[in-house]
Parts: C-alpha cells; sequence; structure tokens
C-alpha cells in the first residue's frame, strides 16, 4: 500500500504540470483569445496569468 506521504508527492507533481500546462496554453493562445473577446465585445481581456494560492485551493487569476 502507498503511504500518505507518497500520496502527497504524486498530488502535488501532477498540480505543478498541470499548472505549468495551463499557464503555457493560456500564454500561448492569449493574442487568439484577446481577438475573439474583441469581435464579441467582451469589455475584458487577457493582460497576463498567474495562479494564486487563496484559501486551501489555488486559483487561476487572468489579469
Amino acid at each position: 500500500m502507498i503511504e500518505k506521504n507518497e500520496l502527497d508527492k504524486r498530488k502535488a507533481a501532477a498540480r505543478d504540470a498541470l499548472d505549468a500546462y495551463s499557464t503555457e496554453v493560456l500564454t500561448r493562445y492569449k493574442s487568439s483569445i484577446n481577438v475573439n473577446l474583441r469581435k464579441f465585445s467582451a469589455g475584458f481581456r487577457i493582460d497576463e496569468v498567474r495562479v494564486e494560492y487563496t484559501g486551501r485551493f489555488r486559483t487561476r487569476r487572468l489579469a
């Protein structure tokens, strides 16, 4: 049976990989997303992407 510490390490590694992937994808497609937001008169755009830790959970902030 896998110990809790090992599972926590795996979970943290998976979260870090997901954070890196999400940031990379949003950064790569930011310009295209902003073009479509402008076409639909969304009234906002993506300037930067960052991960924040508020409370117990990470939050992705699009500023």
